[in-house]
């Protein structure tokens, strides 16, 4: 009896060194946008894809599928948003920020929908984004197109 106890949990013990000592090594192939990242945003024409002016931002992708981001633009509020893996390198996200008058008065949001596809290096990402500009009523005003480069911040 204590033979067949011993044996029971010598193997569970060695099951559980076996999964722990290869999660480190599936954590470290695994591809994820996780982290902090500076970004280059392209406001393009959308029906030309002609550049029309360049915004720089800061995106952090969290554990869980949360993210937050802020851009250098003083007449809007730091965006908050979820993302999720779709397959292979590619990831869709989306985020919200408002927008203000220059007096400070709310103006309304802007929704950003994206497909990231992030390098084999893990290092960069590329998205290419729409953009629906709502008013304060949360009508739909306008649309926007948008190509991004971003690289990872260590």
């Amino acid at each position: 009896m204590k033979k067949i106890f011993l044996t029971a949990i010598f193997g569970v013990a060695v099951a559980i060194a076996l999964t722990v000592a290869e999660v480190p090594v599936f954590a470290q192939d695994e591809q994820t946008l996780e982290g902090a990242w500076r970004v280059t945003v392209t406001i393009r024409n959308c029906e030309t894809a002609a550049p029309m002016r360049t915004v720089l931002a800061l995106n952090t992708f969290v554990p869980g599928g949360s993210m937050f981001e802020t851009a250098n633009g003083f007449l809007r509020s730091p965006s908050h948003g979820t993302w999720q893996k779709i397959g292979g390198h590619d990831y869709a996200a989306t985020f919200m920020f408002f927008t203000f008058n220059p007096d400070g008065s709310w103006l309304g949001s802007n929704k950003i929908t994206r497909t990231i596809t992030l390098s084999g290096d893990h290092q960069t990402f590329t998205a290419i984004a729409s953009v629906g500009i709502f008013d304060a009523s949360g009508k739909l005003t306008a649309t926007g197109c948008a190509t991004e480069a971003a690289q990872r911040l260590e």
